[in-house]
């Protein structure tokens, strides 16, 4: 049986998909003045006045073809007619959902318009309807990125291979799959992995089985970092399940160090989970996010494009929490990055933040000859703009910044004090000279 015979039986109990749907038309033509017209399988209004658009589909081949032609259909409404999301509903009903449910899903969330989904029960006819059941969108996955909890593991008898093998093992125990290990070698110490958790779904039953071992051995998640508590019991246990190796626990900090010691060598890295297809997840990026460990409120590199919007704003929002302690650079960093946004044409910006504010530790770890990897650094660059627009930096914001930092620099390298760094706001305050819009 067609397509067309089940719409119009629908079409006469449209109560078997929402009480009180009344029913305007049946292949509502829509037209296009930018292509082909529309066409509405079934036109309908709810008890509230509000348009509902129904697409029927009967089979996977199809169902791939239905958001497609929705998205369509609500443009020309609003195009053509002038009827905006608001006053629009959409339904698609289908008798099979197996190819339709993961587009449908990221639609729902995703759609300006209301999206609701239907499983068609049909008649042993196979046209006549007898019942519908909704159909609900699969949870939001959950992001995986590296995280803060890590773990420095040397081996007795220096045999990485099976040390990994080792943790994999125990971790799968708990449903933990996502790990990053990075094997590191010095010319004095002993190899070992540098072991980097990665984020949890929060959606698998690996929860429910982590938390439940946390009470059952009675682990300390006092000092579990907000956020993280389901990997910081994977860390309790594997700590407690792992015999023969020495054991630190460690932090982004760590292996930024050791990155940046030229004595130490990252000489592999090992994967597991998501993280084992290099083409997503390459091993340089792998190292910059661990080193980081997510989201980081000292610390941050990346990259974005003003034509992207969901990741310029991630960006914009990373860059601004790795300086939440440096209030003169955010506010200074914040205008900038809007000016960029603001431009008619896209902008392609980078920034690389390390903002620690903590000068007794620079002293202490990096005096006298490392010094500059210790105190607070910002990288800003931009490219793009097109012809015509203004420049993303006024250069005598950047030339004036950039003496202020100069002068911060040579103080804190003579040892003599240090003025507040709000010095470079106020002295912003006062320059007549430079556009307000470029830092206010």
């Amino acid at each position: 049986m067609s397509e067309n015979a089940i719409r119009d039986e629908l079409a006469m109990r449209l109560d078997l998909i929402e009480p009180g749907l009344v029913l305007l038309a049946k292949e509502y033509k829509l037209p296009n003045k930018a292509g082909s017209a529309g066409r509405i399988d079934i036109l309908a209004r709810d008890e509230t006045g509000c348009l509902v658009v129904i697409e029927l589909k009967r089979s996977n081949a199809a169902a791939r073809q239905a958001l497609h032609e929705l998205a369509k259909y609500v443009e020309l409404l609003q195009r053509e007619k002038g009827i905006g999301s608001a006053d629009v509903r959409v339904l698609i009903v289908s008798t099979e959902w197996r190819e339709l449910l993961a587009p449908f899903s990221q639609a729902a969330r995703e759609w300006s318009a209301n999206l609701r989904g239907y499983q068609l029960v049909l008649e042993r006819d196979g046209v006549t309807p007898v019942g519908a059941r909704e159909v609900r969108p699969l949870d939001e996955a959950s992001l995986v990125d590296a995280t803060p909890i890590q773990l420095l593991i040397q081996p007795n008898d220096g045999d990485l291979e099976g040390a990994w093998h080792g943790i994999k093992a125990r971790m799968d125990k708990v449903g933990v799959k996502n790990l990053i290990g990075f094997d590191i070698r010095h010319p004095v110490y002993d190899p070992g992995i540098y072991l980097v958790l990665g984020r949890v779904p929060r959606e698998g039953d690996a929860v429910a089985r982590l938390m439940g071992v946390a009470k059952d051995r009675t682990f300390d998640m006092s000092g579990a970092p907000e956020g993280y508590d389901i990997e910081y019991a994977a860390l309790h246990y594997l700590c407690s399940e792992l015999t023969g190796l020495r054991l630190e626990h460690v932090g982004p900090d760590k292996l930024a160090g050791i990155i940046q010691d030229t004595r130490w060598e990252v000489s592999g890295v090992r994967r597991g989970g998501v993280f084992e297809e290099p083409v997503l997840f390459p091993s340089d990026e792998l190292i910059a996010s661990a080193s980081i460990g997510g989201i980081s409120d000292v610390a941050f590199n990346g990259s974005a494009k003003s034509d992207h919007p969901q990741r310029w704003n991630r960006f914009t929002v990373r860059v601004q929490f790795a300086l939440s302690t440096n209030a003169p650079w955010s506010t200074i960093v914040s205008a900038w990055l809007q000016e960029l946004a603001d431009m008619k044409s896209p902008t392609h910006a980078g920034a690389k933040v390390f903002s620690p504010c903590d000068l007794v530790s620079a002293f202490a770890f990096g005096w006298p000859d490392k010094l500059e990897g210790y105190l607070p650094s910002l990288e800003l660059v931009a490219s793009g703009g097109g012809a015509g627009s203004n420049p993303p930096w006024d250069p005598r914001l950047a030339e004036y910044i950039q003496g202020c930092y100069v002068r911060l620099r040579t103080s804190l390298q003579r040892s003599r004090a240090v003025g507040n760094l709000e010095e470079l706001w106020r002295g912003l305050a006062t320059r007549s000279d430079i556009p307000s819009r470029a830092w206010t």
